[in-house]
C-alpha cells in the first residue's frame, strides 16, 4: 500500500510538471553555456590576434631598419667604388678632376 501511495504521488507530480518550463530552463542553461564558450573562444582569438599584430609591427620595424642599413651600406660601397676608380684612373695617368 505504501508503494502504491508513492507511485500515485509520483504520477501526480509528473502530470503537474510544466514541460515548457523545464524545456525553457534547459535551453536557457544550454544557450548560456554556448554563449560562455563563444565568449571564451573570442577572447582567445582576440589575444592571438593582438600577439600577431605586435609581431607584425616588430617585423616591419626590423625590416625598415634592415632597409636603412642596406641603403647606408650601398652608399658606402658606392663611395668606395668611386674612390677605387679614382685611384685606378690616377694610377693610369687619367685626370679625375673636373676642372680640366
Amino acid at each position: 500500500m505504501r508503494y502504491q501511495s508513492i507511485l500515485n504521488e509520483l504520477r501526480e507530480r509528473i502530470e503537474q510538471t510544466d514541460y515548457r518550463h523545464v524545456s525553457f530552463s534547459f535551453l536557457t542553461g544550454y544557450y548560456a553555456e554556448v554563449v560562455r564558450q563563444s565568449d571564451e573562444e573570442i577572447r582567445h582569438i582576440t589575444e592571438d590576434l593582438d600577439v600577431a599584430e605586435r609581431e607584425l609591427v616588430r617585423l616591419k620595424e626590423r625590416m625598415q631598419k634592415l632597409e636603412e642599413e642596406g641603403k647606408s651600406g650601398l652608399r658606402i660601397l658606392e663611395a668606395k667604388k668611386y674612390s677605387w676608380l679614382k685611384r685606378l684612373m690616377s694610377s693610369k695617368g687619367v685626370r679625375t678632376d673636373s676642372s680640366s
